[in-house]
């Protein structure tokens, strides 16, 4: 069995590197999982990104990954050829700490932007974090199995007014996330729904783009274990792990801020549309001025007016 590994901390490739699994892991590693792997002359981190029972064959979609090791056992391009995979070292954690979707999202945002692929995986899960997971041994719980959920993307264009909080009430459900522009916009959000209580039950939480790293890494353990029916954040919610969410509302303002600036110029669009991908999470996207590159971009979903 093979594994694709994305390392953290230290890479030079856009790709996942390649390492066998011995028979003690064959039927505890899965993808998202945090183990240990030999790196050079030192062992490092990193998430398991895929598990495969193939060998690599030269029309393969594996075929041409980074390998680490040196050359013998399984076979390659040459059929004379033959490679020595090193092996996983340890699984640190069997609880997947990033779901599938952020894996994909990490891999392609690393070929699109040419990125070392640790410094993708550091959006989505950097150094402050997986510290303060190992110190408080993963608080993680484990992801039940949700609902199968009936799929809806749909774009919402607001002809007169700016998107606002009582706009979207009619809208409102549980096991939401909002994504909203920024700090400005989301300090409107907390205080209506401050001044309207009434208005739903449901436990809401308020995450701004500036947190502590502490801050930072327990949002990441309270949004992986859903401590709130609905949460609302500026464009950071989605480097997050959403699984136990179900709809994600992006509110789109043509006047802010839409790109991510480390470790290059990353549109958060490109998160969203990875996302949507996943086919995981219904999406729906509520502007007053929608972008051209954002209608071409999600070109098939469905086009509304309010």
């Amino acid at each position: 069995m093979l594994a694709k590994i994305i390392p953290h901390g230290t890479s030079f490739s856009t790709e996942p590197l390649t390492y066998f699994v011995g028979d003690s892991f064959r039927s505890e590693i899965f993808p998202g999982q945090l183990v240990e792997i030999p790196y050079g002359k030192k062992n490092i981190l990193g998430i398991v990104a895929e598990v495969s029972e193939n060998h690599f064959e030269k029309n393969d979609e594996n075929f041409g990954v980074a390998i680490v090791g040196k050359f013998a056992n399984f076979r390659g391009e040459n059929s004379e050829e033959t490679f020595d995979i090193k092996s996983i070292s340890a699984i640190i954690n069997p609880k997947p700490i990033l779901a599938s979707y952020q894996l994909r999202t990490i891999e392609r945002l690393a070929m699109k932007y040419i990125l070392p692929i640790h410094k993708a995986l550091a959006i989505f899960l950097n150094e402050p974090t997986l510290r303060r997971l190992q110190k408080y041994n993963f608080p993680l719980e484990k992801l039940k199995k949700i609902e199968e959920n009936i799929l809806k993307n749909e774009i919402f264009i607001s002809k007169n007014e700016i998107i606002s909080p009582q706009l979207l009430v009619p809208f409102l459900k549980k096991n939401l996330v909002i994504v909203v522009p920024d700090d400005i916009l989301l300090a409107r959000f907390e205080n209506f729904f401050q001044k309207n209580p009434e208005i739903l039950d449901k436990k809401i939480t308020f995450y701004p783009s500036e947190m502590t790293e502490t801050k930072r890494a327990q949002a990441f353990v309270d949004i992986y274990n859903k401590k709130s029916e609905i949460i609302i954040g500026t464009r950071r919610l989605l480097q997050y792990n959403l699984s136990r969410y179900d709809e994600i509302w992006y509110l789109e303002d043509s006047f802010s801020g839409e790109y991510f600036h480390y470790p290059v110029r990353i549109a958060y669009t490109d998160f969203l549309a990875h996302i949507a991908d996943s086919e995981q999470f219904s999406i729906k996207i509520f502007s007053s001025t929608p972008r051209l590159k954002t209608l071409s971009q999600f070109h098939f979903f469905d086009l509304h007016h309010l």
